[in-house]
């Protein structure tokens, strides 16, 4: 909190407290960070004394209830983030480019082996509905668990009874086998 404070509460610029956390909020959603949105979107709250205003800017910013000195930030926020991801996808095409040269400068004829290793992010995506843990299998599964654990039990109390019985059946009283 401390860098935070030290970045965003000095009085440098013509930008207010409140409309730098507004430039935060913004540039969260376009990136969709949703723990940097929920974080500055509480401090935008306080400083902008609206409890509505960090809801509207990581909605759709065009249609937030702004001066319009805080519209023209916020679009410009929205280019600038655009302009990131292109600059960012025209990073990875031109590695791609390079390599597909290089492979194909060496005489290999397989140019999609050319690939680099890179690795793309995408933005986190939240499901709609949970997919771990389903409630109905984990309750029959403790069911049958519980079953088998008893059934195991009651094998394992009966079980030398059960086997003494069977070979006192199977000898005579003398120990020499019964016939049949």
């Amino acid at each position: 909190m401390a860098y935070h404070d030290a970045l965003l509460l000095k009085d440098t610029g013509s930008l207010t407290k409140g409309e730098r956390e507004m430039i935060i909020v913004t540039t969260s959603a376009a990136n969709h960070c949703l723990y940097c949105v929920v974080a500055h979107g509480a401090i935008l709250r306080i400083r902008a004394k609206n409890p509505l205003i960090a809801d509207q800017l990581a909605t759709n910013p065009a249609k937030a209830d702004l001066s319009e000195r805080r519209k023209q930030i916020a679009g410009l926020v929205g280019v600038a983030a655009d302009l990131e991801r292109l600059n960012s996808e025209h990073k990875v095409a031109e590695a791609v480019f390079a390599s597909a040269l290089a492979r194909i400068s060496t005489s290999k004829t397989d140019i999609f082996a050319s690939y680099p290793m890179a690795q793309v992010s995408e933005a986190a995506v939240v499901p709609l509905h949970p997919s771990s843990p389903n409630k109905k299998i984990a309750l029959g599964a403790a069911v049958g668990s519980t079953f088998l654990l008893f059934f195991a039990l009651l094998l394992a109390w009966i079980r030398r009874p059960l086997i003494d019985k069977l070979l006192n059946m199977a000898q005579k009283p003398d120990g020499q086998p019964k016939s049949a």
